[in-house]
Order: C-alpha cells, then sequence, then structure tokens
C-alpha cells in the first residue's frame, strides 16, 4: 500500500509540473514580463556598481585649489641668511670680489639682522691653516661693522671638497612650505576621469611663488606696502606757478634725436 501512495504521489506531483510548463507556454505576455524585469534589475545593479566605483575613483584624486595662491601660499617667517667664504690665495686674504660679498652681508644684517652673526669655521679640511687665515681677515670685517659675531664649527664631509667659511644670521624671510615637482596625478592620463574635472593640475603656479618668496628684498611688502615718502614742496610750488602763468606743468624733456635724411646726407 505505501508503495502504490508514493506511485500515486509521484504522479501527482509531475502532473502539476506539467500543468505549471503548459501554463507558461499559454502565457507569453506575462514571460516577456518577467524576463524584462530580470533584465532590469540586472541592469540596475550593474550601474550601481560602476557608480560606486567611479566615485571612490574621483574621491582619490588630489584636491587641488582653483587659485595657485590657495595652493601655494607665501609666507613669512623666522630664516638663516648664509654667506659661504672661500679663500682665494695660499696666503689666507681676502679679494675684492670676497670684500664685497661681506660689505653686502653686513649692510643686510644691519638692516633686517634679528641674531648675532654666527661664524662657523670648517673642522677637517684640508688647508686649515689657510681657512684660519682667511677667518682672521673675516673676524676684523665683522668687528669694523659692529656685528655681534658667536663662532662654532661644522664637519667637513669630504677633505678633498673646498670648506667655506659660513656666515649667518637668523633674519625674516619668505618661503612657500609645499615643495615643487610633486606629480600625484598623470597629465596625460586616458583611461582616467581625471581631465574631465577642468581643474589645474597640482603644481600650477608652485615655481613662480618659490621664485617672487627669494627675490622680494623685503618680505613686509608682500604684506603691506612701504610708506610714502614726503611730497617735494619745491617741485609742487613750481607746478602750481606754471599753471597760473598758463604754461604746461609738465617737464620738457630735450632729447636731441638727429633726423636720420639729415644724418644720411
Amino acid at each position: 500500500m505505501a508503495k502504490w501512495g508514493s506511485s500515486m504521489s509521484d504522479a501527482a506531483t509531475s502532473k502539476t509540473h506539467l500543468s505549471s510548463k503548459v501554463h507558461m507556454m499559454r502565457n507569453p505576455q506575462m514571460n516577456g514580463l518577467m524576463w524584462r524585469g530580470l533584465r532590469a534589475g540586472a541592469f540596475a545593479g550593474l550601474a550601481l556598481g560602476l557608480a560606486g566605483c567611479a566615485a571612490t575613483q574621483q574621491a582619490s584624486y588630489p584636491i587641488v585649489a582653483n587659485d595657485y595662491h590657495d595652493q601655494f601660499p607665501i609666507t613669512i617667517g623666522q630664516g638663516r641668511h648664509v654667506l659661504d667664504i672661500f679663500p682665494t690665495s695660499h696666503r689666507g686674504g681676502i679679494d675684492d670680489a670676497t670684500q664685497a660679498r661681506i660689505t653686502e652681508f653686513v649692510r643686510l644684517y644691519r638692516e633686517q639682522g634679528q641674531s648675532a652673526i654666527l661664524m662657523q669655521m670648517p673642522r677637517g679640511a684640508a688647508e686649515a691653516r689657510v681657512v684660519d687665515r682667511s677667518a682672521g681677515f673675516v673676524r676684523r670685517e665683522l668687528d669694523r661693522a659692529g656685528g655681534r659675531v658667536q663662532t662654532s664649527s661644522y664637519e667637513v664631509v669630504n677633505p678633498n671638497l673646498a670648506a667655506p667659511i659660513r656666515l649667518s644670521f637668523t633674519m625674516l624671510k619668505a618661503s612657500v612650505a609645499r615643495p615643487c615637482g610633486q606629480w600625484p596625478s598623470d597629465l596625460a592620463s586616458g583611461t582616467s576621469q581625471e581631465g574631465n574635472l577642468n581643474q589645474p593640475y597640482y603644481n600650477y603656479g608652485c615655481s613662480q611663488q618659490k621664485m617672487l618668496a627669494a627675490q622680494v628684498a623685503d618680505p613686509r611688502d608682500l604684506v603691506s606696502p612701504q610708506a610714502r615718502t614726503p611730497a617735494d614742496m619745491v617741485m609742487r610750488v613750481k607746478a602750481i606757478e606754471d599753471i597760473r602763468n598758463g604754461k604746461d606743468p609738465g617737464t620738457q624733456w630735450n632729447t636731441g634725436v638727429t633726423n636720420v635724411s639729415t644724418a644720411v646726407q
């Protein structure tokens, strides 16, 4: 009986599956809707996956400011002004070119120096006697200028190279904190979307800011303009008198240029 019952159950199940297949074959509209729904779901899942990848890739791009003044700002702070003096003769004297450099160094120290002058002597130089003699001349020039001088030494790495006498003092200096030459992204990349961002590349304006900071004579001029000098009262009175007399107050420049045709004849 059990065996006969199981056979009847299997026959009923087969009949049910057969009827469902026949029903699906008889309703092609329902089959089309179901396949279109499955394809739409698959495309939606793929689009979401690609969108997630694109968002992750775009977030990894370096953040670049639209203005290079914000990307590479010039800052003003304490820095060391350094002058290296190389002995130019075996007697340890100072030539005219070295004397001119020391004079300019002292002038800048008097105007903007904020510390004592540090004089560093090379330790382990090949021409130690020549360096010592030159240091005597340099020290006398600095004492004559009235600067406070502190002495120390530094270790020479390679005795075969020239070892200078190093002078330095602290002063206000303009500088750019970020280094130039950094390329976190490829400008010519054809496999990414970086070119579509329409942003300046990372190093844009860096060299210009570096050169401006190095060339400025007084870093305070980057913060505020210099004070105006008093007006020339003599020139002002002369201009007023010319206007009263009906004359042109401008300056008349006589260049004395000869006519070309006259000069050729």
